[in-house]
């Protein structure tokens, strides 16, 4: 039987970093088109680390269109690791919910290219600012339709939130969720 779909909601579990690994070395790797490794807001145990993030920056994801990597204490280093990845370029949907990415984390993601095939983005509770917001607002060929930015580590003004409205990419923005 072939998997499309992966979903990894961690417990506690002491080897993440191991699964990611042996996922990204397995044949089918390739046919997934979904992959959740998300952990819950609050829980204590196993978070990803560098080996399991560029494990899976090597991984062949080519059919990939969903990742799921929140609330794994991923910080800007650990992003930028996983955003060399040639593979992620088809994903339609991107969650990183709940990381520690700031504004650098932002400015990386804004430079990756990735923006310009998302449709959805996810970073509520990810201690983004006004810099940014405006950064990702003005990322070039930025396409994402669904914007989740909500959470109350995320602190934006009327400044950074009129910088996104008044953007390049406000144009494609059907869902602009600042309080979610």
């Amino acid at each position: 039987r072939v998997f499309r779909s992966a979903n990894f909601l961690w417990r506690g579990n002491s080897h993440l970093d191991e699964t990611c690994l042996r996922l990204a070395q397995s044949p089918g790797c390739g046919k997934l088109d979904r992959l959740r490794l998300s952990r819950r807001r609050q829980q204590t145990g196993d978070r990803l680390q560098s080996p399991g993030i560029a494990a899976l920056a090597k991984a062949d994801f080519s059919r990939l269109a969903e990742l799921d990597l929140s609330y794994q204490d991923i910080g800007s280093g650990k992003l930028k690791i996983l955003l060399r990845s040639s593979a992620l370029g088809g994903l339609k949907s991107l969650d990183l919910s709940g990381n520690p990415l700031k504004d650098t984390g932002a400015k990386a993601l804004a430079r990756s290219g990735l923006l310009a095939n998302l449709d959805v983005l996810k970073l509520e509770s990810c201690q983004l600012t006004d810099a940014g917001l405006t950064v990702l607002a003005h990322a070039p060929d930025c396409r994402v339709e669904q914007l989740f930015l909500g959470g109350p580590e995320n602190v934006f003004t009327p400044l950074g939130l009129r910088a996104l409205l008044e953007s390049p990419a406000a144009v494609h923005l059907r869902t602009p969720c600042l309080a979610c």
